[in-house]
């Protein structure tokens, strides 16, 4: 009868153990033993339904299909959920809480566009879910404690971007009288502050600004307001479509004006959008051309030809690509006994960490930025026609990586 009491109590013991093993286990959303859930939220469908679906969807997935084929991590398949906002805010707010509340997934990427994002944030760090590389450059996710440990910036933000198309616009073409046109929206304003914060250092100030509604498609009389300022340098805080037509109306003007801009018209749709119009146009970017040869580049192109062979390598789908490769970074470095807390941990442990396509990414409690430096596009007409026998344009890089002064 003894031994039968001790059997009982090594039973109940045991069980306990596994019962709480298992409420451990239930403790961390998005996490079972052979499988992460992760979501976004992205603009699929609307005025940036092209990024959305190559930064968000293609790009990471590109890279999670690589990694489940290899095992996963630690034994665990990435499975990513992605929903479309429509690049709304509101949609934003309640995609989220579907990802977090219904989904219950273990931890946000690159969900998409600074308004929208903005408008979800606090539905995010309320719940202590971490988000690593939104695919939004605001200043603030990279700087502002009230967002950290949760939000993990990959790429320069918009604002070291502004920065450094202003020190090199001033160094390179002595030009001094600054406008700003930009989105009506937290990401235009953010590129407005950056690019104000930087001029104060050369010790210039904006003399003009003009606004647009986000998905407007009239920019004539902000085009001709602005020459009427006198500017001889024009910021672009706009999106690729807004940015193109800025481009095209200025020259229908006659205005022979530098425009310049940041990461959302660093890509081919603007150039191929603006056409004649962009022949000059300097914009600055944080991440190589998918022509690059470096490693991680490489490895890019090789993967999107394996699993996505009829999508467009694109810079967007690089973006995404790379905010993947460094959020499996942080997942190999939390260990196999994974949690929320333990993922920001490990993002925290990368120093100095080459994922062989950006500058080197180094996090630490203080400092959730990653990258400040990046480098200047120039567009120029390109040697080869179209099929129809157009002119066809491109962007050349002029520069090597710059760090923006006083950063």
């Amino acid at each position: 009868m003894k031994r039968l009491r001790i059997l009982a109590a090594a039973l109940v013991g045991l069980s306990v153990l596994l019962l709480g093993a298992g409420f451990a286990l239930a403790d961390t959303p998005g996490v079972t033993d052979d499988e992460i859930v992760i979501g976004t939220s992205a603009g699929l469908t609307g005025p940036i339904a092209m990024w959305g679906n190559r930064m968000a969807r293609i790009g990471p997935q590109a890279y999670f299909n690589y990694v489940n084929d290899q095992g996963g991590v630690h034994g665990r398949k990435i499975k990513h959920v992605v929903l479309d906002d429509g690049y709304q805010p509101p949609r934003s707010v309640a995609n989220h809480k579907r990802l977090i509340q219904r989904d219950k997934v273990f931890a946000l990427l690159a969900s998409m566009g600074t308004p929208t994002v903005t408008a979800s944030i606090q539905t995010i760090v309320r719940n202590k879910v971490p988000l690593v590389a939104p695919a939004t450059g605001a200043h603030k996710w990279g700087y502002d404690e009230k967002y950290r440990p949760w939000v993990f910036q990959v790429g320069a933000d918009y604002w070291h971007m502004a920065a450094v198309a202003v020190d090199y616009v001033i160094e390179h073409k002595g030009l001094k009288k600054w406008c700003v046109f930009y989105q009506d929206d937290d990401y235009g304003k953010d590129v407005l502050n950056g690019t104000i914060a930087q001029l104060k250092q050369h010790e210039m100030e904006v003399i003009a600004t003009e606004t647009y509604k986000r998905g407007g498609i009239d920019v004539s009389g902000q085009v001709t307001k602005l020459r009427s300022a006198g500017c001889d340098v024009v910021m672009l805080g706009t999106v690729y479509r807004s940015g193109s037509l800025f481009v095209r109306e200025r020259e229908k003007l006659g205005w022979e004006v530098q425009t310049v801009g940041i990461a959302p018209t660093a890509t081919q749709t603007f150039v191929d959008l603006a056409g004649s119009a962009g022949v000059g146009h300097l914009n600055t970017m944080s991440n190589p051309p998918v022509d690059s040869d470096r490693d991680g580049v490489k490895q890019f192109r090789e993967l999107m030809a394996k699993y996505f062979p009829d999508e467009k390598v694109s810079e967007e789908a690089l973006y995404g690509f790379i905010s993947a490769k460094t959020f499996v970074a942080g997942l190999k470095a939390a260990g196999r006994d994974l949690t929320r807390e333990s993922l920001i941990a490990g993002m925290r442990s990368l120093k100095d960490y080459d994922n062989g396509i950006t500058d080197k990414i180094t996090y630490g409690p203080e400092d959730h930025q990653g990258v400040t430096a990046s480098y200047i596009l120039e567009i120029v007409k390109a040697d080869e026609k179209d099929e129809a026998g157009k002119d066809k344009y491109k962007f050349k890089r002029v520069s090597d990586w710059i760090n923006p002064k006083g950063y």
